[in-house]
């Protein structure tokens, strides 16, 4: 495992359309995160930067006021609710030893194996969570679930 590397940079995609509403909402739900992680781990979000991604989604990067280990990177995805699939692909690569410092570059795909990709994807990610660890399981959920009544509130149409 890359125990040794830090990053100051969380890194998180919202599949949430780039529009002025929904960027003032993810804006604000970002920085009430971050007041939050101020009181818990002394972590302080000195810039949040929101671009557009190729699919017209959004991506987001927190510049932290220190480095954190990369397993709490991964954490913080979770409780910035990011996108679930990209967490826990980020959590195989750190368990098997890989930098998941690579976000947001352009995926390389084989095209003969792209359609068996999107179909285990889809059947087994939520459940892979709770197969690895049941409290980062029930983390996601909750983290999940208070992003999405977040949303709600402000109006946002989400998925």
């Amino acid at each position: 495992m890359f125990n040794g590397y830090y990053t100051s940079i969380i890194k998180l995609d919202y599949d949430i359309k780039y529009t002025r509403k929904n960027l003032n909402a993810l804006r604000k739900w970002i920085w009430s995160r971050c007041l939050s992680l101020k009181h818990i781990k002394g972590i302080k979000c000195r810039a949040i930067i929101c671009r557009k991604s190729q699919s017209g989604n959004v991506h987001v990067y927190i510049h932290l006021n220190k480095p954190i280990p990369l397993q709490d990177a991964i954490l913080l995805e979770l409780f910035f609710a990011s996108d679930p699939y990209r967490a826990y692909f980020n959590y195989i690569r750190y368990l098997n030893g890989f930098d998941l410092r690579i976000l947001f570059h352009r995926k390389q795909w084989n095209k003969a194996k792209q359609n068996e990709h999107v179909k285990w994807k889809s059947h087994w990610i939520v459940e892979a969570w709770r197969d690895i660890d049941e409290n980062l399981f029930n983390f996601h959920v909750k983290c999940m679930r208070e992003f999405i009544d977040f949303m709600k509130r402000e109006g946002v149409q989400l998925w």
